[in-house]
């Protein structure tokens, strides 16, 4: 009297019966009595496991398997739920109940989802959709600072007369197999394609650096007014999906005279992979000014060293000019009198710095080299600047 018993399940899913034994002891005697417990069974709807099931994605034309009969169980049924399968269009996901698996497959790209069913022999159900992106090509990113991006583009000798030469790197570390780069030059007055080509580099040229000539055979040799050339990569990576750059641009400009300028162009001077670029070697009347201006800076000081020398007996005075200050934003030059030749060692922070109309080069262990017109030979570093060897 007074006193009670309380019994409680498990948890929800545990059900059946249990025997209790309850003594009562006076001190001199006891006496034991059994209490029967059954917890009755509520049936549980089947449940699914939805690690790994996030995130789907597969290329348009493939498939996508998924081992669905091992993920779908029921708490309390032995038997396997009856699975049911729903995606649009019409067969774009079938579940073979006898090996369980599920195959998705759809031919245009976009989201879909796939609605699962399962059903216990008790006529309880639950319902999943999941969320599958389907894509045609996921992107290989040119980049547009040298540093970030999945690939990075230089092209240099677009002048009319000449034959572009084109530096392709890769940046990310993505693992590219079955690489194509494609070029084709094309005349944007006449919509005319008169040359095309293609390399296929390997994934470790290609993080190197490739570089290649785009050989004109159509024609007179060399680029022609309005040509234009175009250059896309594309490759598959580890996971089996297509990767497909942009289409980028390089617009031929007007031919190199013999002062190393050009006589006109409005082109942009960045001649990375931004999806419209055009040739870094734009020529400006900004340029022949401030060149006309360091040659005359350069006879005045030869002037006054010479009137020194005069004065002075055999003394020879070999000063530095530092000319940072003339031409606004161009890059400070240094004059030694004794030499004008930039000496070993000297560094280039990019390829933009580099003197324009050489040629890329691999050395003999595999580094790129950049030879100069001027006869200097530069080597790229892993952090894209160079050093020059000679």
């Amino acid at each position: 009297f007074g006193q009670s018993l309380s019994v409680n399940a498990l948890d929800d899913d545990a059900f059946g019966s249990v025997v209790l034994t309850l003594r009562a002891d006076d001190g001199l005697h006891t006496s034991d009595t059994e209490v029967h417990v059954h917890v009755q069974n509520i049936n549980d709807a089947p449940r699914l496991d939805l690690t790994g099931l996030s995130n789907l994605m597969v290329q348009a034309g493939d498939t996508l398997e998924i081992e669905l009969g091992v993920l779908v169980y029921d708490v309390d049924d032995e038997n396997a739920p009856w699975i049911e399968v729903q995606a649009s269009p019409a067969g774009a996901a079938q579940f073979n109940s006898l090996t369980g698996i599920l195959i998705l497959h759809w031919e245009d790209a976009g989201e879909q989802n796939v609605n699962i069913t399962a059903t216990d022999t008790d006529g309880d159900s639950s319902v999943w959709s999941l969320m599958v992106e389907v894509v045609d090509a996921l992107p290989l990113a040119w980049s547009t600072d040298g540093s970030n991006g999945d690939i990075d583009i230089a092209v240099v000798n677009l002048y009319i007369g000449d034959t572009p030469n084109v530096y392709i790197v890769q940046l990310s570390d993505l693992q590219l197999n079955d690489i194509r780069i494609e070029w084709q030059i094309c005349n944007i007055e006449t919509g005319i394609c008169n040359d095309l080509g293609a390399e296929t580099p390997t994934g470790a040229q290609l993080m190197t650096g490739q570089n290649f000539d785009t050989e004109i055979i159509s024609g007179p040799s060399g680029l022609q007014m309005y040509d234009q050339l175009k250059i896309v990569v594309t490759a598959i990576d580890s996971n089996g999906f297509d990767r497909e750059s942009s289409e980028v641009k390089f617009d031929a400009t007007t031919e190199q005279i013999d002062d190393g300028t050009t006589d006109g162009g409005d082109n942009n001077d960045d001649n990375r992979g931004s999806g419209n670029a055009t040739s870094s070697k734009s020529g400006s009347s900004m340029g022949l000014i401030i060149g006309a201006v360091v040659v005359v800076v350069i006879l005045v000081v030869l002037a006054v060293i010479l009137s020194l020398m005069l004065l002075g007996g055999n003394q020879v005075v070999e000063p530095e000019v530092d000319f940072s200050a003339v031409g606004g934003n161009t890059q400070s030059v240094t004059v030694n009198v004794a030499s004008a030749a930039p000496i070993a060692g000297a560094t280039a922070p990019d390829y933009t710095h580099l003197p324009a109309g050489g040629n890329y080069v691999n050395g003999e262990g595999g580094e790129t080299i950049y030879l100069a017109p001027d006869g200097t030979s530069w080597a790229m570093q892993p952090d894209n600047s160079f050093v020059r060897n000679q």
